[in-house]
């Protein structure tokens, strides 16, 4: 008699909460499409969000916070093992505490990791006594070179178990000529993990262009403070929510954009990044080791030494009076992002991984 056939379908555990009404904005154009949204019909999968831990009795959702780790979603998708065919965690913080819940069983379908920073201390620790990067995934896909190096050099997997894949942005969202690029009078800054806003607003002082500051972010809990007291009469903080339609607007009006960062072996600041390339808006950006792969193409940016208060005031300075090489780097940055970095050819990429891992 045939044995019936091994389920296909994957889930896809999102590491945010999932807004009800999403696919809606989405048709609407009121916000950028969700990769994860994206992945789960590319594959025909479903998706699970952080919701999921919100059964958690008080003390354990105290506990998933100080470990910074979605183990309610994580035990939600254990349990339900044997309806789908694959398992992609889109970041650490299910892909982990899921792993090891697996222990690396038979039983257990294919699971790919999409990680952030998996060279953290405590990450490190975790794997030093467990040993759960080299037996918890069937791939990991990393946003970073840097990452994938730690991984290939350091952890010792194999390449055929790493991969590395731009982070991303929806271009269809975030694109030029929604009015007054080029022309705007203010620098913009936007989020806030790894963000060096010391030394951006130092810069703000001496160069005397009003900067607005979005320190707000869906997705970093931590960073990027900025203080009230003492700040130039040129800076405006937000650190309310906006609507990506209003984030949208904020990119459109700035003459430039400024991505400052402390040294980081992760990609922090891709997300403004990118979002910025895409609007083709010129970007000044700190160059660290996280990101060094999406700086690749010096056209495409200005990039300045972590820390240097001197090298980014020259740089804002030099760009906000040149117009000609202000509307040059805008298009070479929308071409790149297009080509590189757009939602689409993200999804398709990591989709490949996934249906590979589902094979083997």
């Amino acid at each position: 008699m045939a044995g019936s056939a091994a389920p296909r379908r994957p889930l896809i555990l999102a590491s945010s909460r999932s807004e009800p009404d999403a696919l809606a904005q989405i048709q609407a154009g009121t916000r950028p499409r969700l990769d994860y949204l994206s992945l789960a019909e590319a594959l025909g999968g479903e998706v699970l969000d952080t919701r999921a831990g919100e059964s958690l009795p008080a003390w354990q959702r105290r506990v998933e916070r100080a470990l910074s780790s979605d183990v309610g979603q994580a035990r939600t998708a254990w349990r339900r093992r044997g309806l789908y065919g694959a398992w992609l965690s889109t970041s650490e913080r299910v892909g982990l505490p899921l792993a090891l819940l697996a222990g690396g069983r038979r039983e257990s379908p294919p699971h790919v990791l999409i990680a952030h920073n998996l060279a953290s201390a405590n990450k490190r620790r975790l794997h030093r006594l467990m040993g759960v990067l080299r037996w918890g995934f069937s791939a990991i896909i990393c946003l970073s070179r840097v990452q994938q190096a730690f991984l290939l050099e350091e952890v010792g997997l194999p390449p055929d178990r790493v991969y590395h894949i731009p982070h991303n942005v929806d271009t269809r969202f975030f694109r030029p000529g929604l009015g007054c690029e080029g022309e705007g009078d203010y620098v913009l800054a936007v989020g806030r993990e790894g963000r060096d806003y010391a030394t951006l607003i130092e810069v703000a002082r001496l160069v005397g262009q009003p900067l607005t500051i979005v320190a707000s972010s869906l997705w970093a809990l931590r960073g990027g403070v900025v203080e009230d007291a003492g700040l130039p009469p040129n800076v405006t903080v937000r650190r309310e929510f906006l609507s990506y339609t209003a984030l949208r607007a904020l990119y459109a009006g700035a003459r430039l954009v400024v991505v400052p960062l402390h040294e980081c072996p992760y990609a922090a600041g891709s997300t403004g990044l990118l979002e910025a390339m895409a609007m083709g808006r010129p970007v000044v950006v700190t160059r660290t080791q996280g990101l060094e792969d999406y700086l690749a193409d010096s056209n495409t940016h200005r990039a300045v030494p972590p820390a240097d208060a001197p090298a980014l005031a020259d740089a804002i300075r030099a760009l906000w009076n040149d117009a000609a090489a202000r509307a040059a780097m805008a298009r070479a940055a929308r071409a790149a992002v297009e080509a590189e970095m757009d939602v689409e050819r993200y999804v398709a990429h990591v989709a490949a991984v996934v249906r590979r891992a589902m094979e083997e």
